[in-house]
């Protein structure tokens, strides 16, 4: 019993002695606390893939020319890490003039950029860090930087084999990384309706000839007899859209700005202004403030 007293007495006592152990304030951990948002400016699109076509091959595929990244602090609402940099490219990588003309991007510029796989390599640190990625059409910047480590695979085992881990979907899943993508997450918000919803049209009869009635039962199974009288020539006809929804298409990223902020900003294809144009975006549409004007 004075054993259990004493004791009692020392626990106290070291209770009241620290008085900031019983006063702090614990706060909970912050889900996905740093955001890393990222851009690419590359030599081209990615090359379409037919159904009754080879896929295409690793020369078909575009180069990076420019990556950025930024690390978001949700707590406390600032960037603690940015990047930017120009890729310097195999000089027998083209460079074409609308590219150059639609980012501004040129040859000068890439000879004075950095190795990707030195810019692979900081962002692979970038992305360990964090808990959530995200991009405008992420699956784009992915797939290009999928590449990249395809392409210099080689290079990449001997100066930063880790990085030939990014975006593995174990590794993501374990340590709960969500990827967003404003384009996709914006599309309903926009509600820019695409200029081709219809794909089936079916005729509204106008004007039937003198002693043609239209049948009230068509005489074949699962037949509407509007697509029966649309085969007569003598026959004046409209299409409607029905049976499909209406679809709306993916917003640039300049639309999803204006449609959040109500302006468009001169980015210009600036993989560094994309970027930081992105993260006020995401913040507005998932956190619900506006970080201000950052490019």
């Amino acid at each position: 019993m004075y054993k259990k007293l004493i004791f009692s007495l020392f626990v106290l006592g070291r209770i009241l002695s620290f008085p900031n152990m019983v006063s702090r304030e614990i706060l909970a951990p912050i889900r996905r606390r740093r955001i890393l948002v990222f851009d690419v400016e590359t030599t081209g699109k990615l090359p379409r893939v037919g159904r009754d076509q080879p896929p295409p091959t690793l020369e078909g595929y575009p180069h990076i020319l420019q990556l950025s990244f930024v690390i978001f602090d949700l707590a406390e609402r600032t960037i603690v890490r940015s990047f930017d940099s120009f890729v310097n490219v195999a000089q027998d990588v083209e460079i074409s003039e609308f590219i150059t003309g639609f980012t501004g991007i040129d040859r000068a510029k890439c000879n004075g950029g950095k190795s990707i796989v030195e810019v692979l390599e900081a962002f692979y640190e970038a992305y360990v860090w964090c808990d959530c990625l995200v991009a405008h059409n992420i699956e784009f910047d992915i797939t290009m930087i999928e590449t990249e480590l395809v392409r210099h695979r080689a290079a990449i085992l001997q100066e930063a084999p880790y990085c030939l881990t990014l975006f593995s979907s174990v590794y993501e899943k374990m340590q709960g990384i969500e990827r967003y993508c404003t384009m996709k997450q914006g599309t309903k918000l926009c509600a820019i309706e695409h200029p081709m919803t219809t794909v089936l049209s079916l005729p509204t009869v106008l004007h039937l000839p003198t002693g043609l009635s239209l049948p009230t039962v068509s005489p074949l199974p699962n037949v509407n007899p509007l697509l029966i009288m649309a085969c007569n020539e003598n026959t004046t006809v409209a299409t409607s859209k029905v049976g499909r929804a209406k679809s709306f298409k993916w917003p640039t990223l300049i639309e999803l700005h204006d449609k959040l902020f109500g302006e468009k900003p001169d980015i210009s294809h600036d993989a560094k202004a994309d970027t930081l144009a992105c993260l006020r975006c995401y913040v507005k549409m998932r956190h619900g403030y506006d970080m201000g004007v950052l490019y």
